[in-house]
């Protein structure tokens, strides 16, 4: 009888020891809670008395807490990442709203139908480049959706490059470039979507157009499995690419002769490519501007 009830007291001083070792290791971890809380830290939550399911509550705070770390960097990002935005749309539109303003101006004040004829057209022309940027910033909102996306189809990708080298061939006369162009007659088909390689090829060709020399040279290429087209051209001495970030929102080699652009040409034409499963990369060589556009098959 007493050697029984020695061992139910020691069973019970066991028992009540480990159930002090639970009450102070809860107290343990909701202090260390209440100081994550409270203080800018990237402490984790840590225990002495390692149990089964005081282990399990423990990784499962510290994995909650690690994916509200997480949260808050991509909160704190994109909130930075608007604020750049707003900032950069309100420069970017500005240009053309204060030129529209100053030729209306000009317009209603002059007497000769001819003057007002050239007004009319200098502000036609800065409606046309105000809807043009407003279209970039809206395709380029759209893009940065993760919810967005583009259905694939059979295309015919050098049929649909050699339309869009045709479709800039004025601005290829006014920039007085005759471009060397190599581009396969046999059909070559991909699996892609039509208006958005339209969209890709587009902003490249206007790219190369606004931003280089006199010598542009487009080719596609049909390899094994992937097709690779390619846009050179020179530089201009005063020009200072960084291919680095050239795909970059708001990226802009020349600051005074982009004014007029969003600098979000190459960066949509990197997302539309992203969302094809395609790679579009930079490089220079030798002031020569290189862009090169990889599709499967």
């Amino acid at each position: 009888m007493v050697f029984v009830c020695i061992v139910l007291a020691v069973i019970l001083v066991f028992v009540l020891v480990r159930h002090l070792h639970f009450v102070w290791q809860i107290k343990s971890i909701n202090e260390q809670i209440e100081f994550i809380n409270t203080h800018e830290t990237n402490k984790i939550v840590t225990g002495e008395y390692r149990n089964g399911s005081i282990t399990d509550l423990i990784n499962n705070i510290n994995a909650l807490s690690r994916q509200c770390s997480i949260l808050k960097t991509q909160c704190l990002t994109n909130e930075s990442n608007m604020k750049e935005t707003i900032t950069n749309i309100s420069h970017d539109i500005r240009t053309p709203l204060t030129s529209l303003s100053g030729y209306f101006q000009l317009m209603c004040q002059c007497n000769s139908s001819a003057e007002r004829e050239k007004y009319s057209k200098i502000i036609s022309q800065q409606i046309s480049i105000l809807q043009e940027m407003l279209e970039e910033l809206f395709t380029y909102a759209k893009l940065s959706s993760q919810s967005y996306e583009i259905t694939s189809e059979k295309c015919c990708i050098n049929q649909i490059l050699r339309d869009m080298v045709l479709s800039f061939y004025q601005e290829f006369k006014n920039a007085n470039i005759t471009p060397d162009i190599s581009i396969p007659e046999k059909p070559i088909y991909i699996w892609a979507n039509d208006m958005a390689l339209r969209r890709v090829f587009q902003n490249v060709l206007k790219n190369v157009i606004e931003h280089g020399g006199k010598f542009v040279c487009i080719s596609l290429i049909e390899m094994n499995s992937v097709i690779e087209i390619t846009f050179h051209n020179d530089i201009l001495h005063d020009t200072d690419i960084d291919t680095a970030r050239v795909f970059d929102r708001f990226y802009k080699s020349d600051i005074a002769r982009s004014s007029l652009s969003t600098g979000l040409g190459l960066s949509i034409a990197k997302e539309l490519l992203d969302k094809m499963n395609g790679d579009i990369s930079a490089n220079v060589n030798d002031n020569i501007f290189e862009i090169v556009i990889k599709l499967e098959k």
